[in-house]
């Protein structure tokens, strides 16, 4: 009869779980199977009588294990390096062994998976990431004076993340939200300008797109190149919405992909790929394979990569800033400090977030970036741009 136990890594009251099933492996002796290749979202019964001793001993080694425990959330791996990863844990009988042996295990079996996500860039991006995500869920927002805990879900099908419990991400300006710390009452906005179509512009080498990005952006190019030195016929809002519209719903014959043309050629190539059986790929390699409509699998490689370039961002700052991120918002992470830290963020913080690529993948392109400031949530005024 096998055994079930659920691991916990003792991190707070939104913790990063690490899952592992024992079961009985006859003459073999004990097997420890990670239990991210069963299925995160199964729910399981702690019945494991050393699971105290379990989460003193992860405790113990919290500084090695918090560097996979993010990769031990999201990996998907299939069947031979399934069987290659946990026959690692095969070695030890947890019954001669005991806490020890499972220690070995766990160390040994660890170092297996993070090799192995290692070669997977976006596995890296988003495994690493998580462990910045689980600090900010710890600690937590207040909202309308209530502190608040919401959890990041980035398992989506576009690679973006969601939040539940309470949706930071979608909070208007009738909501007060603020940093735990009261010290930290200035707010940061840290907001991309045009980051699907920077992103759309490096994977498809489009020469319009990428030259915009120079002075201004796609959007206000292609209101000058329509408006001419004549009267002012269409608005940047208005090409925005019709470009973007263009871009997602993949009409390479209409104008818009024809006077940016190498996207459209590079828009057909994709569609062409993904009906003959291939997957399509964000910009850190992870797989949109064929079980959706091609206008959603293409619309998750655009989205799917600009939710890298964020996670990556969020880690940079993280490493030494977690504290000072109060969420982030899909194209914009709001920073929270103190009004004498306030001069660093803009003259210096501002280069997390306008090189994205270039702390995973190693991409150095400038992401035009706006930053705002106010004491209050979601009312700033702008007070610089970087290109």
């Amino acid at each position: 009869m096998s055994l079930i136990i659920q691991i916990l890594y003792d991190n707070g009251p939104k913790s990063l779980p690490l899952y592992g099933v024992v079961c009985d492996g006859g003459k073999d002796g004990m097997e420890f199977l990670p239990l991210y290749m069963r299925g995160l979202k199964t729910k399981l019964a702690t019945v494991f009588s050393n699971l105290e001793r379990i989460q003193e001993l992860i405790k113990s080694n919290d500084v090695y294990i918090n560097n996979v425990m993010g990769l031990l959330r999201h990996i998907n791996i299939d069947v031979k390096h399934d069987r290659a990863i946990y026959e690692t844990f095969d070695n030890y009988d947890c019954h001669k062994e005991g806490i020890d042996g499972i220690q070995k295990a766990l160390v040994a079996g660890v170092e297996r998976i993070k090799q192995y996500a290692g070669s997977k860039k976006w596995m890296a991006i988003k495994g690493m990431s998580s462990i910045i995500y689980s600090k900010i869920e710890k600690r937590g927002i207040v909202c309308n004076g209530e502190v608040l805990y919401p959890k990041y879900d980035m398992g989506l099908y576009s690679g973006r993340s969601r939040t539940t419990v309470f949706n930071v991400q979608g909070a208007d300006s009738s909501f007060d939200i603020s940093h735990p710390d009261k010290e930290k009452n200035i707010l940061l906005c840290f907001d991309w300008v045009a980051a699907d179509i920077r992103i759309a512009g490096y994977l498809s080498n489009d020469s319009f797109i990428n030259e915009s990005f120079n002075e201004s952006d796609p959007y206000e190019a292609l209101a000058n190149l329509i408006n001419g030195k004549g009267d002012k016929l269409v608005s940047r809002k208005e090409c925005k919405l019709q470009f973007l519209k263009s871009l997602y719903t993949m009409d390479v014959d209409g104008p818009f992909l024809n006077i940016a043309k190498g996207l459209g050629e590079w828009v057909r190539d994709r569609v062409a790929e993904y009906a003959s059986g291939k997957p399509l790929f964000t910009i850190a390699g992870m797989p949109i394979n064929g079980n959706r409509k091609i206008r959603s699998a293409f619309n998750a490689t655009i989205q799917g990569s600009v939710a890298e370039a964020l996670q990556s961002t969020m880690f940079a700052i993280g490493v030494n800033y977690a504290d000072n991120i109060l969420t982030e918002a899909h194209d914009s992470i709001i920073i929270s400090c103190g009004i004498k830290d306030v001069e660093w963020w803009v003259e210096h913080g501002y280069k997390f977030m306008l090189t994205p690529l270039k702390w995973f993948l190693d991409i150095d392109i400038h992401f035009p970036l706006r930053i705002s400031i106010g004491k209050r949530w979601k009312k700033y005024e702008l007070v610089r741009v970087y290109r």
